[in-house]
């Protein structure tokens, strides 16, 4: 689903899997593991998908950095969402 968000650009969930998987702005990708359907559905209406990322998400399940974002000069990014 592509997010209207500053931060986020796109989300899907594996309702299988329970994975969420966030790919942001900078071009990183995040996969969080463990996330139920209604929190997903809750997070996806969300107003502001990289606000709901951190209070719905960050800190509750497990978070992996599956691709690292790239920097408006080419470098890798060092930020963590």
């Amino acid at each position: 689903m592509i997010a209207q968000s500053s931060h986020m650009q796109a989300h899907d969930h594996n309702e299988e899997t329970q994975t969420l998987t966030a790919q942001f702005q900078n071009g990183a990708v995040y996969e969080a593991s463990g996330v139920p359907r209604h929190i997903y559905d809750n997070f996806a209406q969300s107003s502001s998908p990289g606000t709901a990322w951190h209070s719905m998400i960050k800190g509750k399940y497990p978070i992996r950095l599956v691709s690292p974002g790239v920097t408006s000069s080419g470098k890798v990014s060092q930020k963590r969402y």
